[in-house]
């Protein structure tokens, strides 16, 4: 299976697809479609705790039909309370 996710670390945040590093100017919390500056992959970006770009055509199946659900019946504010939500379910079973 192909990476479909980048995670930014210190140094920075690395497209998945292309290898190359992102700026900080593309990541947002943005539930569109963007595209990544130096390939042009169709991916999401957004900045939560650390940036992160996950290239929709690559990733899992299910998180595909997620993403392409979320954009067409969220908007960003329900977005970013739907990733809050999640965020807080997965700190209490990952707490030790």
């Amino acid at each position: 299976m192909n990476k479909w996710y980048s995670v930014e670390d210190e140094r920075g945040l690395v497209c998945c697809r292309c290898d190359s590093y992102i700026t900080k100017g593309a990541l947002d919390l943005d539930h569109h479609p963007r595209i990544c500056p130096n390939c042009n992959v169709e991916c999401l970006f957004y900045f939560w705790e650390k940036g992160i770009q996950i290239v929709t055509e690559d990733a899992p199946y299910e998180m595909q039909h997620f993403i392409r659900w979320a954009q067409k019946e969220l908007d960003e504010l329900d977005f970013l309370q739907l990733l809050v939500d999640i965020e807080e379910i997965a700190k209490k079973l990952y707490k030790n």
